[in-house]
């Protein structure tokens, strides 16, 4: 059985996810919806659940019909017990699912930022291999509130709710674990503007260097999740 992917945007895809992935010899079927590429209609089909990060809001669902049908498919996904993650867009689609509320923070969080492990987060099998202190890419104007029964797996200064898990295979972060050079290169070049607007002095070279540390941790995450596949 093979992990299903759904991809939002073209300048958001899968990235160091897809190259774990591929290291435990599994096999992903990439959804383009931002290609008009409609959700397979045989989920059951595949043992595990991928939905990435987009500019739209998870409230927009009468401008992206894919939102509504992703939570369709968390549901389907949560309800037969097959592991699932969300990231950033992903993340606010699943707590959505879940009858969370999903809005605006009122500030764009862009850059590398520090996020700490919750006591819940100590205990968690994918968060556990993490030290206290960590940090990943964000790039977000919205958030979510903490789905009713999901458990806290890290917070942030800025923006609290960074991770949870709802059930035991259930995963949301708003960060953006997936990303690497080539990612945030083309994000510099189609969000120039934005990411000036927002922070002006960071880097638009040599990223590599400054996500050589979220990368190691990036493969924690990944790597613990598919043990649950």
């Amino acid at each position: 059985m093979a992990i299903l992917i759904i991809q939002p945007m073209d300048m958001v895809p899968a990235g160091e996810l897809l190259y774990r992935i591929q290291a435990f010899d599994k096999e992903a079927k990439i959804c383009r919806v931002d290609e008009n590429e409609q959700l397979p209609g045989d989920l059951e089909a595949f043992d595990s659940l991928v939905i990435l990060g987009g500019i739209m809001g998870a409230n927009d669902m009468a401008d992206f019909p894919f939102i509504n049908k992703s939570m369709f498919a968390v549901q389907k996904f949560h309800a037969a017990e097959k592991p699932i993650l969300g990231i950033c867009l992903g993340a606010q689609i699943i707590a959505k699912a879940f009858g969370a509320t999903v809005g605006k923070m009122g500030e764009t969080e862009f850059g590398i930022t520090t996020l700490a492990k919750t006591e819940e987060g100590r205990k968690d099998p994918v968060f556990s291999g993490l030290p206290e202190y960590f940090s990943f890419m964000q790039f977000h104007e919205d958030s979510f509130a903490m789905p009713p029964g999901a458990k806290r797996l890290a917070t942030g200064e800025y923006c609290v709710n960074q991770a949870y898990r709802i059930g035991s295979k259930t995963y949301g972060v708003q960060f953006h674990p997936e990303v690497n050079a080539s990612i945030v290169e083309r994000w510099f070049v189609e969000k120039k503007e934005t990411i000036e607007n927002i922070e002006p002095n960071w880097p638009s070279t040599n990223i590599d260097k400054h996500l050589r540390q979220t990368k190691e941790w990036a493969h924690c995450i990944f790597d613990d999740w598919l043990a649950l596949t």
